[in-house]
Order: structure tokens, then C-alpha cells, then sequence
């Protein structure tokens, strides 16, 4: 993909989360999809995009999918070489 792609992408991503925010649904499992190590960085970019560090284990992705989907999309933005 190119970076105006990327960009795109990590948009319409952010648009999404916007709405997900609404839902009040906590139950994200993203374990079938993702091995640990892909997990854990996840979990990194959620918890830093979310400005908070969890009570426990920083390797747990959150469940808040809007909060996943946020830290999606500027993974996407920096890959694209361009600042959020």
C-alpha cells in the first residue's frame, strides 16, 4: 500500500472507532488473529494511544475495540511516514 493509502486507511479506521466509542461493548478477543508477539505490540500502541496503562499485564490487548481500532490507525499513520 502507499503511504496516501495507508493514510487513508488509518482515516476512515479513526472515523469507525468514533462511532465503536458509542457501543459500550468491552469484549474485543483478538488472540485467534494475532500470535503473542503481534499481541503484545498491540497492546503497547493501545495502551500509549489511550494515554493509561492497564492494572495488570501490559501484554493485554484492551477489550474496548474503539480504543484498538485508535491505536490501528496511527500504527498505520507512522507506517505512512506521517506524523498523526
Amino acid at each position: 500500500m502507499t503511504p496516501a493509502l495507508l493514510r487513508l486507511a488509518a482515516h476512515l479506521l479513526a472515523e469507525a472507532a468514533a462511532e465503536f466509542a458509542n457501543h459500550g461493548c468491552n469484549d474485543l478477543d483478538v488472540s485467534k488473529h494475532l500470535d503473542a508477539e503481534d499481541q503484545d505490540a498491540l497492546a503497547r500502541a493501545a495502551w500509549e494511544w489511550n494515554g493509561s496503562q492497564p492494572d495488570e499485564d501490559p501484554s493485554e490487548v484492551p477489550g474496548s475495540d474503539w480504543i484498538v481500532m485508535h491505536a490501528l490507525a496511527r500504527m498505520l499513520v507512522l507506517k505512512a511516514g506521517s506524523a498523526p
